[in-house]
């Protein structure tokens, strides 16, 4: 399935991440302590229909 990413700088870093077809259902990825941005789980999250946003 294709996707589009964006990145994000203003007013947080991040990634979101969505299907080409877009879709009602949406997550928030996060990271824990390590502080990166989720670029590979949001992809895959995308990948399966689901908007995904990865922040920092």
């Amino acid at each position: 399935m294709d996707v589009a990413k964006h990145e994000l700088n203003h007013p947080w870093e991040g990634v979101p991440v969505t299907p080409a077809h877009g879709s009602d259902v949406g997550v928030l990825v996060l990271a824990g302590s390590s502080g990166r941005i989720e670029h590979e789980r949001a992809r895959i999250l995308a990948q399966q229909g689901i908007i995904a946003l990865s922040i920092r």
